[in-house]
């Protein structure tokens, strides 16, 4: 998370799966962007598993999501050349 004055103004979450991380999310509260907090979360995660048995980080993202696109490009993402389903349950 990144604070200023301990407010919260940006965070991440990932999950683990043995040495595999996900980036299920990643937000910075809008009158922040363009600050490069994000990349400074990204590459604190990184940087946290650095020494650790972790072989790879993955993300979800829209094709038209340019900035995140952006983001994940600037500090060395790919995109894969599989697709993963997307199931959804509707409960209207």
């Amino acid at each position: 998370m990144a604070t200023i004055a301990e407010n919260p103004i940006a965070y991440q979450m990932t999950t683990r799966f043995f040495d595999h991380l996900h980036l299920a999310r990643i937000a910075v509260h809008p009158q922040y962007r363009g600050k490069s907090i994000a990349k400074a979360l990204l590459n604190n995660l990184s940087a946290h598993f650095e020494s650790s048995n972790i072989e790879s980080i993955s993300v979800n993202t829209q094709i038209d999501n340019h900035s995140s696109l952006g983001l994940y490009t600037s500090i060395g993402f790919s995109q894969e050349d599989s697709l993963l389903p997307v199931y959804c349950f509707d409960l209207t």
